[in-house]
């Protein structure tokens, strides 16, 4: 039995419009069979009349674009409501990089009306002696201070990996290191402060990140920075340590750090005492009875991911483990708010610091 159906019985909600589809319809005298093919007024289902229906991420009444919802029904960003959203490569702070995040020193980031980044960022540094940002993917390990302490990279590293910054080095805690060579300006400063942005994918014995000697027992030292994984200073510590000139007076950091995880980690030297800094923060000392210069024996060499011993072979299974990205070696002692902001950080003035990302 076919059940007549006017048009004033299909005003209805939308919802209960979707289930009666298959009921009603539309000709020229506003009846249709139930088994007759269905026609629908636009007017009671388009994007702007303040439903949402199938289809659609959003309705809100109006087909205009730049209020959120776009003239069809999809969510749109809003510059300037403080939430970054494609396109836009930042709004107010929300997805604003550091000029470090950028892979430069130091500088400024705004963003502008338009909801795009504007950079005042610098690359130069009087007091930086050596920049490593791991960008290259063959041949010599470029030192971007341009003071010529280029590495050479030896073993399997892979080059271009997913860095923090960019690109990135893994190392496989086997047999793989970058030689630094003698170097030019690496030790015998007053003050020193060395950095980098490791990714460790397991803990090596004692795993280098960079480091300066002459002999493999670290007797003749200048200056390493690494993780202390199972090793002869504490069994199962796993923390980030860094010594200079005396290897019996080493900085280890406060807390445990874990593996596949990206962290800032820096140590600074100044007048015999070590501090050792993580994503920012200060988080251990030590004191050394040398309170002169960082020593510089005559045949030290800079390794990146080992410790120099008789060519890289290590018998002291100093390979690191992991990812390393943009490292620097500063021939001054970084202050509390600096090594925070070369973490990409913002310093609280109370030796706080807030890396975004972390």
């Amino acid at each position: 039995m076919s059940i007549p159906i006017t048009k004033a019985t299909c005003l209805v909600s939308v919802v209960a419009f979707a289930l009666m589809l298959g009921a009603c319809g539309d000709d020229d005298n506003g009846i249709v069979e139930r088994d007759a093919e269905v026609e629908i007024d636009a007017q009671w289902f388009e994007c702007g009349n303040n439903f949402l229906e199938p289809g659609e991420e959003c309705d809100d009444g109006n087909p205009i674009n730049g209020d959120g919802c776009s003239m069809d029904c999809r969510f749109e960003s809003v510059c300037g409501d403080g939430v970054r959203g494609d396109p836009e490569e930042c709004d107010g702070t929300d997805g604003l990089p550091t000029c470090v995040q950028l892979g430069e020193l130091d500088g400024t980031t705004t963003c502008d009306a338009s909801c795009n980044i504007l950079a005042d960022c610098t690359d130069e540094a009087d007091d930086l002696v050596a920049w490593y940002k791991l960008e290259s993917t063959s041949g010599v390990v470029v030192d971007f201070t341009n003071s010529g302490n280029g590495c050479t990279v030896s073993g399997g590293v892979e080059r271009g990996m997913p860095g923090f910054i960019d690109n990135s080095y893994l190392f496989d805690g086997v047999d793989d290191f970058a030689n630094c060579g003698e170097g030019v300006g690496m030790d015998g400063m007053a003050g020193l402060t060395l950095e980098a942005w490791v990714n460790m994918t397991a803990f090596a014995y004692e795993g280098m990140i960079i480091s300066r000697a002459e002999s493999p027992d670290a007797s003749n030292l200048s200056y390493f920075l690494g993780v202390a994984g199972n090793s002869t200073w504490g069994s199962n510590q796993y923390h980030f340590m860094f010594a200079a000139s005396d290897p019996g007076s080493i900085a280890f950091t406060d807390n445990f750090v874990g593996t596949d995880t990206w962290h800032h980690v820096a140590g600074v030297y100044e007048a015999g005492t070590l501090t050792i800094y993580l994503d920012g923060v200060a988080s251990g000392t030590a004191v050394q009875a040398d309170t002169g210069p960082v020593a510089a024996p005559g045949l030290a060499r800079t390794f990146i991911g080992s410790l120099n011993d008789a060519g890289g072979q290590s018998t002291w299974s100093t390979f690191f483990q992991g990812y390393i990205d943009d490292i620097k070696v500063w021939k001054v002692a970084r202050s509390d708010a600096q090594v925070c902001a070369d973490a990409g950080g913002n310093p609280d003035g109370q030796g706080g610091c807030t890396v975004p990302g972390l």
